[in-house]
């Protein structure tokens, strides 16, 4: 239902922009883990296609389809681990333009489906370094979150700033014998 009114609010509207997306991010997994330590921001970047369908003077719809890459850097057992996580993230952001075509904010849900996973290490056991098949299998495929910001339009240029939480755990439950280990790892990333 939500999904068709967007589609009829998109078909109604008075006028629609196309165009290209591409950018950099900082990205995080937020971990509860006490092994993990001195987590800190990993770059990535993105590209991809967007639409904006204008519904009036001051409201849009905005889809966005690209690939990103996410990612955490941070300390386990004493390693330097960097992790890269790839996805295609669909959001649909709804975008107001209360001052006209020159600032805009916008708000809406995002779904993501990761496409790899890599991890390298530095510094691991008996200084140990090297990159681990990580199996995809043991991440979460789909990942939801909420996406927020603003944007500044400069003739046929828009530049965004956007915080992008991510709802779903990254790891899904570890399960070694009769334990079962619970991850508490989200997304989280400005572009």
């Amino acid at each position: 239902m939500w999904m068709t009114s967007m589609l009829l609010l998109c078909v109604t509207a008075t006028w629609a922009q196309f165009g290209l997306k591409g950018g950099l991010n900082l990205s995080s997994v937020a971990s509860s883990a006490e092994e993990v330590d001195e987590q800190m921001l990993s770059m990535g970047w993105q590209a991809g296609i967007m639409a904006r369908a204008e519904i009036n003077a001051i409201l849009s719809i905005q889809p966005e389809l690209y690939f990103v890459q996410k990612g955490s850097e941070y300390q386990y057992l004493g390693a330097d681990v960097t992790q890269k996580l790839q996805y295609v993230e669909l959001p649909v952001l709804v975008v107001l333009e209360p001052f006209g075509a020159l600032l805009n904010v916008h708000v809406g849900p995002q779904v993501s489906w990761l496409t790899n996973v890599e991890t390298t290490y530095v510094n691991g056991p008996f200084g140990s370094s090297g990159t681990i098949n990580t199996d995809k299998e043991d991440y979460n495929e789909l990942d939801y979150g909420l996406s927020v910001g603003a944007g500044l339009t400069l003739g046929k240029m828009a530049f965004d700033l956007r915080f992008v939480q991510g709802f779903q755990n990254v790891e899904k439950d570890a399960v070694i014998g009769p334990v079962t280990v619970s991850s508490e790892t989200r997304n989280y990333s400005v572009q």
